[in-house]
């Protein structure tokens, strides 16, 4: 109802200024708007009939009725299914759907083609748009896909033979060229290119509703629009008005591919000025950065899934490079800090444990209360540390408070669930509450060549920096610090 509220109260705006001076000329893009609206009204209307009519307890038995006759029924049965317009109608709109673990008849190929033989007896054009919302949500689909292009492209040309064709029908006519031709996607990429608004003013272009956005050929589409837009630096206008835009976008998909093509450019050098708000859109809208889970979207392909999770992980490195930065500039340690921002992209788990002054304290150097605090930052009695994992240890940084030394554990072992449920139970962690007794913990690595041990501590005296770099690369078999 929000959708046809806006376009109801576009339409009387319009109407009224027209009223005002009808002496004005009228541009294209107004004419085209106004025809918009009044189709996106007609639409509304006849799918609140449509929802009123199969809203109803019935709906799912008749979605069952109409899969067994199909699948099942005789050629007799099945041609009296077929003589019912509602019928008719129901398996237009419901051809990819399935109840009680019953296959959607797209799924049977037998099935599907028996559906199509049967409505392309009984045409109708107000079968376009169902036929049409299906071949948009299987477009990763080759075999459904190639199906209902052929099936609309002989449609239509049976259909533009009749010389009076209704308005709507001429509009969804020129509309299927952006569906049913190779370059459909490409062609629409570049006619929203030359709109004023560019997505923004994509309802004067297609018709569809809605759901339009989450189809997987929505999803195709911004994909290769994102390459246009991001191909060259279009200035903070442009930028500006695109993060608007997809920040109102509900489908994460979408925006993950924005994500994903936004941090690409600047990558590139371009919008370099956007880093920041890059950082916070990508946490905000899709999900925290270090947690892989709120970035996996099984609707993507193999190179859009790659280019999504090549821009997590690069903008969590950004992340977690500048908490690790903060984190040393609090306890006033620059030579740690020098060490460290080496290893950020092994990191895993970063976590800072801060007590109020520790916090207030960040939050002063990050210039706001950062909402990514929520993820990163984790409160305290007393004192602070930094965790963070690489490969199969814990590594746990010590303040000033905790005496500033470095553990190693390895994951999992005793000293690993104590630090753990300590954190967890008791939310302390300093020299008065330690995870571990005395003289537990065995030294790491020394200096003049003893031993070096899986695990242990590291006191921060000297030139700790050498033994450690040799520690990494005996026991964990890397160097960061090679470059």
């Amino acid at each position: 109802m929000e959708k046809f509220s806006n376009s109801l109260k576009r339409l009387k705006i319009v109407t009224e200024l027209l009223r005002e001076d009808t002496k004005k000329p009228i541009s294209d893009v107004v004419e085209r708007s106004i025809a918009t609206d009044a189709r996106a009204l007609r639409q509304i209307s006849l799918d609140n009939v449509v929802n009123d009519k199969w809203n109803q307890p019935e709906w799912s038995e008749r979605v069952k009725e109409a899969i067994r006759v199909i699948s099942e029924g005789t050629e007799q049965e099945i041609r009296d299914f077929f003589q019912s317009r509602i019928n008719r109608k129901f398996i237009v709109y419901n051809l990819n759907t399935s109840f009680d673990r019953k296959e959607p008849l797209i799924n049977n190929p037998v099935s599907f083609s028996k559906a199509l033989n049967m409505i392309d007896k009984n045409w109708s054009f107000s079968y376009y748009s169902g036929l049409l919302n299906t071949l948009l949500q299987e477009w990763g689909n080759p075999f459904i896909k190639d199906a209902l292009v052929d099936f609309l492209k002989y449609e239509i040309k049976k259909e533009k033979s009749n010389s009076n064709l209704r308005q709507r029908t001429l509009d969804l006519i020129n509309e299927s060229q952006y569906f049913l031709n190779k370059d459909g996607i490409s062609r629409l990429v570049h006619d929203i290119s030359l709109l004023p608004n560019k997505m923004t003013d994509i309802n004067l272009i297609i018709l569809r509703g809605d759901g339009f956005q989450t189809t997987p050929y929505f999803t195709d589409f911004i994909w290769l629009y994102l390459d246009y837009f991001f191909k060259d630096d279009k200035g903070e206008v442009a930028i500006n008005g695109a993060i608007s835009y997809y920040t109102q976008m509900q489908n994460k998909v979408q925006k993950a591919l924005f994500v994903a093509r936004w941090c690409q450019a600047v990558l590139e050098g371009k919008y370099v000025t956007t880093k920041d708000r890059l950082k916070s859109f990508a946490f905000e809208k899709i999900g925290p950065t270090n947690k892989e889970l709120y970035w996996c979207f099984k609707e993507l392909n193999e190179e859009q899934l790659k280019a999504v999770e090549t821009a997590r992980r690069k903008i969590d490195f950004w992340i977690k490079e500048r908490y690790v930065k903060l984190f040393f500039e609090v306890i006033d340690d620059p030579r740690r800090k020098a060490f460290w921002i080496k290893a950020i992209e092994a990191m895993d788990n970063l976590v800072l444990f801060v007590d109020q002054y520790h916090r207030w304290q960040l939050e002063q150097l990050l210039e706001g209360n950062d909402r990514q605090l929520q993820t990163y930052v984790r409160d305290l009695k007393g004192g602070c540390a930094m965790s963070f994992t690489i490969k199969e240890k814990l590594f746990v940084e010590f303040g000033g408070q905790g005496g500033g030394p470095l553990n190693v554990h390895d994951i999992p072992s005793v000293q690993y669930d104590q630090f753990q449920k300590v954190l967890k139970n008791r939310k302390l962690l300093n020299r008065a509450d330690i995870y571990y007794t005395e003289n537990e913990l065995q030294t790491l690595v020394t200096t003049y060549g003893g031993p070096v041990n899986k695990s242990g501590y590291l006191a921060h005296r000297g030139y700790w920096e050498h033994p450690l770099r040799k520690w990494f690369r005996l026991v964990m078999r890397v160097d960061f610090w090679s470059e």
